[in-house]
């Protein structure tokens, strides 16, 4: 079995979030032209640009690390540089929202659309923001969220460019992932703030979520449809633990789509 890399390159990282994600997306919600648009877990807010220039009319990023139009501008600069195109009025169409992780600061039936990419696996209470986004959306409008990797699956602890052990964050505690970043600190110096804080502090805040814990949350908030993707590698699970379902280990991630 080829492992492939968790952590992309940086051109990979940018065409994954400038095109591949919004394009599917639009997929999912179907015409965002001229959408007042939600995003859940936005980051550096990458998909937010391609958005933009698929139609979006504006879209508001929700975050709970605090951040400044600072963030926005060095997006914009860092796509610029890659080549891609930057919408000339992206400053009057972005806006950044720190919030608590729970409660969103919007009245109900607010947003056209809403997504969240790439950020349940580190959502605290998982069922509280469904509802809020199934809250915030106008009735009869679309959602959609993407979810890679699971915890359960190979790649769910972020770690495994790291660690080579297969499934070691289903068999190993805290201490001993610990120990085993700070040697691969040692060994790749110039890695070591990415490597010890960064991803770290990315492992610390995992929920520990597989799909079948996700399906049935959000089975129990509401929403009038829904349609399921799954993503599945081929994965050896010699090493796997024999107390996690084969359906945990195989379904790395999921895509739903939503009706209000």
């Amino acid at each position: 079995m080829k492992v492939m890399s968790f952590i992309p390159n940086d051109r990979e990282w940018l065409e994954a979030h400038y095109n591949t994600a919004p394009d599917k997306i639009c997929q999912a919600i179907c015409d965002i032209h001229d959408s007042k648009m939600l995003s859940v877990g936005c980051g550096d807010m990458l998909i937010e640009f391609g958005l933009l220039n698929r139609g979006a009319a504006n879209i508001t990023g929700l975050e709970i690390i605090p951040s400044d139009i600072d963030r926005i501008h060095e997006t914009a600069n860092r796509l610029k540089a890659a080549g891609f195109a930057v919408p000339s009025d992206y400053i009057e169409r972005l806006s950044y929202k720190c919030y608590d992780g729970v409660n969103f600061p919007y009245p109900d039936d607010h947003f056209d659309a809403v997504y969240s990419w790439g950020a349940f696996e580190h959502v605290s209470d998982v069922v509280a923001v469904l509802s809020e986004m199934r809250r915030v959306l106008k009735p009869h409008r679309r959602g959609m969220i993407s979810v890679f990797p699971w915890f359960t699956s190979y790649y769910g602890s972020h770690l495994s460019d790291y660690i080579s052990e297969p499934f070691f964050h289903l068999k190993r505690n805290k201490d001993w992932i610990r120990e085993k970043l700070e040697e691969y600190a040692i060994q790749h110096p110039d890695s070591r703030d990415l490597v010890t804080r960064h991803m770290w502090n990315e492992y610390e805040s995992l929920n520990g979520y597989s799909a079948e814990d996700f399906y049935r949350d959000f089975c129990s908030v509401g929403f009038s449809r829904h349609n399921w993707q799954l993503l599945s590698y081929e994965t050896e699970l010699t090493e796997a633990p024999r107390s996690t379902s084969f359906s945990d280990l195989m379904i790395t991630g999921s895509q739903v789509s939503f009706i209000k």
